[in-house]
């Protein structure tokens, strides 16, 4: 991939296609998708995707499926197959009646474009799975299991407290809501040797 948009031009049509990733504010990043009518008087139009979005385009044009995505102004893209070549065109619509500008891509050219829309789009970001609460328990019962496996000797006081009964503990903090580490009566900072 490089800093310039990718270019595709389809010499039968004069179309010519561009594909490039943009940030348009701070944290948000589209892949913008143009059609360029080269002929005299041509159409542009435009079709501006989330990565996602993108992503879903590539794997269209890669598995041989159709794809129709509505970007955030209304303008439409679609991606269409037949035997011999696949289609990408945007509808626009305007304050006039609707544009729309189609380029095909043999298979080559089908090849190219999915390399660099898989390139500018990255890869499939991992789905967020929550954490239920028991793989909380979990880890906390592999700390203290850790900790007894090299020889960290480990009781709980009365009051909750978690301690080897020797320098350090960890103790419920009210003030911070949160458990912290203690040294032991000395006064020692939390994570500081007693």
């Amino acid at each position: 991939m490089s800093d310039a948009p990718y270019t595709y031009r389809d010499t039968d049509a004069m179309v010519e296609l561009q594909l490039e990733v943009a940030e348009i504010r701070e944290g948000v990043t589209r892949l913008i998708v143009a059609l360029n009518g080269y002929d005299f008087g041509g159409d542009r139009v435009t079709a501006w995707l989330t990565l996602d979005e993108g992503r879903r385009m590539a794997d269209a044009v890669e598995n041989g499926k159709p794809f129709e995505c509505t970007d955030a102004s209304g303008d439409v893209i679609k991606v269409a197959h037949d035997a011999l070549q696949t289609t990408i065109g945007i509808v626009e619509f305007g304050d006039e009646p609707p544009v729309s500008v189609s380029v095909r891509l043999d298979g080559a050219a089908a090849v190219s474009a999915l390399a660099e829309l898989r390139s500018l789009c990255g890869p499939v970001a991992e789905p967020f799975v929550p954490r239920t609460e028991r793989a909380y328990w979990e880890d906390i019962a592999s700390a203290l299991n850790a900790a007894e496996s090299v020889g960290m000797s480990i009781g709980i006081d009365l009051d909750g407290t978690l301690t080897d009964r020797n320098a350090w503990s960890v103790v419920w903090d009210r003030a911070a809501k949160q458990w912290k580490v203690a040294g032991h009566e000395d006064g020692a900072e939390a994570g500081e040797p007693a």
